[in-house]
C-alpha cells in the first residue's frame, strides 16, 4: 500500500469517529440529560459538530463523568 492509501483509511477512521462523536452527543444530551436546559443541549451539540471526538471528551468529562443532570435534585 502507499502513502495515499493509508492517508484514505486514516482520514476514513477519523470520519467514523467524528460521526460517532456527533451522534453519541446529541443523543446523550437530548434523550439521558432530562434536566438539561435546552440552550445548554443546543450548545454542546454545537460544541460536538465544530470539535468532533475532542467536543465529545469534553463533553463526556464535564457532564457525563460527573452525572451533572442525571441526578435526581436533592433534599434539602
Amino acid at each position: 500500500m502507499s502513502n495515499a492509501d493509508y492517508t484514505g483509511v486514516l482520514l476514513f477512521l477519523y470520519s467514523l469517529l467524528t460521526l460517532f462523536s456527533i451522534v453519541w452527543v446529541t443523543l446523550d444530551s437530548v434523550t439521558r440529560q432530562k434536566r438539561m436546559p435546552g440552550t445548554e443541549k443546543v450548545i454542546w451539540i454545537t460544541v460536538a459538530f465544530l470539535l468532533g471526538p475532542i467536543g465529545a471528551a469534553i463533553y463526556y468529562f464535564v457532564i457525563k463523568r460527573e452525572h451533572r443532570y442525571e441526578r435526581e435534585p436533592e433534599a434539602f
